[in-house]
């Protein structure tokens, strides 16, 4: 009999404990946890968060709100971060091509200098000689 005792305590607080986990397992989701988690997967699936918007308006004083704002937020900041991102990428493309159209500026300007330099020399070097003629002519006629 003394032995039975314990087991029988035993026994009785494994049945107390089992019924009381009953609820705790069978406990289905809340409406908020089930719209939260239906949200989620569109917002993974699709990338718009409208629907998870959507929870805050419904839950106000939720448990759920705040996780919802937050990935709310980090969605919106995303977006952004992508504008900015694409508007970069964009404005990089157009200083590039303004880069090698002022390149391309830069190396016929250098080839127009070459060219005058060249003429400069030629029409220096015909003064020259026009100015030797010249000495030469009122040296004859003297």
């Amino acid at each position: 009999m003394k032995i039975l005792i314990p087991w029988a305590i035993l026994v009785l607080t494994g049945l107390v404990l089992n019924g009381c986990s009953l609820p705790i397992m069978n406990m289905t989701q809340s409406g908020e946890s089930k719209f939260f988690a239906d949200s989620m997967d569109q917002m993974i699936e699709s990338g718009d968060p409208g629907s998870m918007k959507r929870l805050p308006k419904l839950y106000p004083e939720g448990e759920w709100r705040p996780r919802a704002e937050y990935i709310i937020d980090l969605a919106e900041t995303n977006a952004q971060m992508s504008e900015s991102s694409t508007d970069l990428l964009t404005l990089h493309k157009k200083m590039e091509v303004q880069l090698a159209q002022k390149d391309k500026d830069l190396a016929a300007c250098q080839l127009e200098t070459d060219h005058i330099r060249q003429d400069n020399e030629m029409l220096e070097a015909t003064l020259v000689r026009l100015k030797e003629l010249l000495i030469d002519m009122e040296q004859r006629s003297k």
